[in-house]
């Protein structure tokens, strides 16, 4: 969350009525409040953000119309019920609400019952907060975007009786079949994306892309295609010119930091690193944030991981993988394949610093059963269990991720989530594009992320060259 939020917007707003203006009030008190709780009662701010996506449903509501009965909760805005009358005035208010914003919506619930109902875990709800509060804002951002020129102009709410909000209320409104039109001609013109052939690339680009100050990318299947080993060639001047220009680029990747030094040797010492999923971050060869384990819990995972016949394991440090391997090959693999500095040891319990994260190896088609399995002697209230590749997964201390990572970053640096951009391609990289201001999502990727809010990338270094 940042550190300084401004509400005050929300206070430009002119609504049409009474009701609506203490709505607004009340979701500027609900903010505030969220904010002071954020630190000391993480749980409770969470309560507080729910309550304030509520209002949010409300306001949409009074705008369009539709009367929910007082008693009305999230969940009755978005959730089909047998009544018939229920049913027509969600279906009239989904149908004046874009697909990004349903989407954003349902977000919201979730993540606000994750704060509220999960067991008390401070770094884990103050990230669930952190989603649930960057959403409340963009939600807020469409709905004024959509709405406060309608406030400005009309002066009661009988006045809308009977009127058509998509074709007379909505400033540049677009109908689901006319987004799609413009998507596919977007893909017949390769070089313009979406939001170019709406409102002018050059424009959008020199507003928005100078006040970049930070761009992480993942690396397998984003800056790494193809299976590649080795960073295109190409990237290193772009990443030079970005440096001069005083913005960090940060290689945000599962992989090890002396890993991460090699494959960017040419800009090693320019750079940030954001090493295995969010857990280290090193910069100038310092540490700037890290996670580890408990040890007994780190423990009980390796041997659990080390019992299963089908995983191999990997044990991090902060400068070295521990293998307790199967085989030797398995060695040779993740030293010359794999790229990382390894030290072979018989036991965990030789390891003599910190573990920060344990990640298991087996074949694409025994992961899953073999995850499931993990998932269900470690719940979510233990540690982190995120897929990291088709054969990798990690288990990382709770409030471990890409998106945590960057959020303690930002704080250090005073880089704000709109002054960052970011690339990816994975669930493990999910947290890190939900977080930053301009998030870009690879065109080939885990179809799971399908539902991420973002641009669409082909190539990260044609992406990075707006940003010069």
């Amino acid at each position: 969350m940042e550190n300084s939020m401004n509400f005050d917007y929300i206070k430009d707003a002119e609504p049409a009525t009474e009701d609506l203006k203490q709505l607004y009030d009340a979701l500027y008190r609900n903010l505030e409040k969220a904010e002071e709780l954020y630190w000391t009662k993480p749980q409770r701010c969470g309560m507080m953000l729910r309550k304030a996506t509520e209002k949010i449903c409300r306001i949409y509501n009074g705008y369009y119309g539709i009367h929910f009965p007082e008693s009305a909760t999230l969940e009755d805005y978005l959730c089909y019920t047998r009544e018939d009358d229920h049913n027509a005035m969600v279906s009239r208010f989904l149908s004046v609400v874009r697909k990004e914003q349903r989407d954003r919506l349902e977000w919201l619930r979730v993540w606000g019952d994750e704060c509220v109902f999960m067991e008390e875990n401070p770094d884990e709800i103050r990230h669930n907060a952190d989603k649930l509060y960057l959403n409340v804002k963009k939600m807020m951002v469409y709905m004024m975007e959509a709405t406060k020129e309608m406030c400005l102009r009309i002066d009661h709410m009988e006045n809308l009786q009977g009127r058509n909000f998509a074709d007379d209320i909505l400033p540049g409104y677009q109908s689901e079949e006319e987004i799609e039109a413009l998507e596919e001609q977007r893909k017949k013109e390769q070089k313009k994306s979406f939001w170019a052939s709406l409102f002018g690339r050059e424009k959008r680009q020199e507003r928005n892309m100078s006040q970049i100050k930070l761009i992480a990318s993942d690396l397998d299947g984003t800056l790494l295609l193809n299976f590649a080993k080795h960073c295109n060639p190409e990237l290193f001047p772009i990443v030079e010119k970005l440096t001069k220009k005083g913005i960090y680029f940060v290689p945000a990747s599962g992989r090890q930091y002396v890993n991460l030094q090699k494959l960017f040797a040419p800009v090693k010492d320019d750079i940030m690193y954001l090493c295995e999923n969010g857990a280290l971050v090193m910069h100038s060869n310092q540490v700037l944030v890290k996670r580890q384990f408990e040890d007994s819990l780190a423990l009980d995972i390796c041997h659990t991981v080390m019992d299963h016949p089908d995983c191999e394991i990997v044990i991090s440090g902060e400068r070295t993988s521990y293998l307790i391997p199967k085989s030797k090959d398995f060695v040779t693999h993740v030293r010359d394949v794999v790229g990382n500095h390894v030290t072979v040891i018989d036991a965990p319990e030789r390891i003599e610093e910190p573990i920060i994260k344990v990640s298991y190896f087996t074949e694409p088609d025994k992961q899953e059963k073999a995850t499931a399995a993990f998932r269900e002697k470690y719940p979510a209230d233990q540690c982190i269990i995120v897929t990291s590749g088709n054969r990798w997964v990690d288990f990382a201390p709770l409030g471990t991720s890409k998106g945590a990572a960057l959020k303690e970053i930002g704080e250090r640096l005073g880089i704000a989530p709109d002054e960052m951009a970011a690339f990816g391609d994975n669930e493990n990289d999910r947290t890190m594009l939900e977080f930053v201001g301009h998030p870009y999502l690879m065109e080939v990727c885990n179809p799971t992320m399908e539902n991420i809010v973002a641009e669409r990338c082909k190539k990260v270094e044609d992406s990075l060259k707006q940003f010069l």
